[in-house]
């Protein structure tokens, strides 16, 4: 399993390697600490990692940086890694600069230089349950939207199946009593036709019996689905 990275940006060699230096000796290699001494070596850095589905919880950035600042450098890195905390980490950092940063890159956190050790390994603390919480909460919503959008398939499912159910047991129910009384007269006609005294129409007889054995074929498989409906229904 791949550590969480942390990425530090300084343009200062010096105070890079004792930032990375000071994190390892907080958490030992429970991280993986990777440093970057430029803007554009970070963003490089992290689209990298990015590309391998390695997970960055955390972006700590000096603010005063040649070409792009560090409220610059992390606006650039929320629109990739919204998740991501971001902390800017300088002693010369201006008012107007970290409110930007806040607004539009959701700054986390601002430590001054030289940092304090303690308040350095509570932001950092932070900042990852933070990202582990936001992490976890997206992975929830997101089983919660996959299971809301199955249940949602499933009742549409169900109650078209009881809606047809409720109609062919309602429909059969209102056919099946006028058929056996259609079939009770005919039966009738059909005895008056073979019997002596009735009528000596032959094909007449003839056809009234093939009516007869349709309709018990009907009743027969109107029956079968009837049952098949309930049978469905009791599922």
């Amino acid at each position: 399993m791949n550590k969480m990275v942390i990425i530090c940006v300084d343009d200062e060699k010096v105070l890079l390697k004792s930032l990375k230096e000071e994190i390892i000796r907080i958490f030992g290699y429970i991280y993986e600490v990777v440093v970057a001494e430029s803007a554009s070596e970070a963003i490089e850095i992290i689209q990298e990692l990015k590309g391998e589905g390695q997970e960055i919880p955390l972006v700590i950035a000096d603010y005063i940086m040649p070409e792009m600042n560090g409220a610059e450098l992390l606006r650039e890195v929320h629109k990739v890694l919204p998740q991501t905390c971001k902390v800017i980490l300088s002693g010369q950092a201006d008012i107007e600069g970290i409110a930007n940063a806040v607004n539009e890159a959701q700054l986390f956190k601002y430590l001054e230089k030289p940092w304090d050790k303690e308040e350095l390994k509570s932001t950092i603390v932070e900042a990852i349950s933070l990202y582990l919480a936001d992490k976890e909460n997206k992975e929830l919503i997101e089983k919660n939207s996959i299971l809301e959008n199955e249940l949602e398939e499933i009742q549409i499912e169900i109650e078209t199946r009881a809606k047809e159910c409720t109609d062919s047991a309602d429909i059969l129910e209102q056919i099946q009593t006028p058929l056996l009384e259609v079939k009770a007269s005919i039966e009738l006609i059909d005895k008056s036709l073979r019997h002596p005294k009735g009528f000596n129409n032959v094909e007449s007889a003839n056809l009234y019996s093939k009516i007869i054995h349709e309709i018990d074929s009907l009743i027969k498989n109107l029956n079968q689905i009837k049952n098949k409906n309930r049978k469905d229904e009791a599922l």
